[in-house]
């Protein structure tokens, strides 16, 4: 039987010079270094377990492995967030980010947890540094991101808490309630979240407090 191979960190650098934004894994080792490089330069590692739609579906433009992208985004929702899920991934392809779209097919599911899940997992496997959620009102996703370990899972419901979940601890997964804001509050909080850095030199020792609390588990 023929060796694995190996994706280590050269490899995805020369990729990703090269234009590529998605990257095959399916049968490969992928280094740990190949995977925080992946992160770096926003290339997608769709390995076996990969979501059915890693970019645009129809609704969001035809894939182009060379188009320039700003980051990735793993999005999700249940049958309560579905028009404005839509919205949202269309805006952020308009934006050039990334967005896979762990829809899977098309009625969204019922029940919020295992959406919250499927995008919290991304988030943690380092595919996506962004995860983004909705549901009825965003409280049983944030509350089943923050299971998973490396989550920093918030709701929004305005622009300042969109402010504040970034700044002040560095929140990588957005929950949003579709039964409570119109498409254009949630575009409006999606592009604050995805635009406003941590202050780190304010709030790293809460950060670091975060962190601390998965190595307790």
């Amino acid at each position: 039987m023929a060796e694995p191979k190996a994706i280590t960190e050269r490899e995805v650098r020369r990729l990703a010079r090269e234009g590529k934004k998605v990257i095959d894994t399916r049968g490969a080792i992928v280094t740990p270094g190949a995977k925080n490089a992946a992160r770096e330069l926003g290339v997608h590692l769709a390995g076996p377990d990969a979501p059915t739609s890693v970019l645009p579906m129809r609704a969001y433009g035809s894939f182009d492995p060379k188009r320039e992208t700003q980051t990735t985004v793993a999005i999700c929702c249940d049958d309560a967030g579905a028009a404005i899920k839509d919205a949202v991934a269309t805006r952020l392809y308009e934006l050039t980010h990334t967005v896979i779209d762990l829809a899977k097919g098309e009625k969204p599911p019922k029940d919020s947890p295992d959406v919250a899940i499927a995008v919290a997992r991304e988030v943690a496997a380092g595919r996506a540094p962004f995860g983004i959620i909705i549901d009825g009102t965003g409280i049983s996703a944030c509350i089943a991101a923050n299971k998973v370990k490396g989550i920093r899972a918030a709701i929004c419901h305005d622009v300042t808490t969109a402010v504040s979940a970034r700044e002040h601890s560095d929140a990588n997964v957005l929950c949003l309630g579709g039964s409570l804001i119109g498409p254009r509050l949630a575009l409006a909080i999606v592009e604050t979240f995805l635009t406003k850095d941590f202050a780190a030199a304010r709030y790293a020792s809460r950060l670091a407090r975060l962190q601390a609390i998965d190595t307790e588990r």
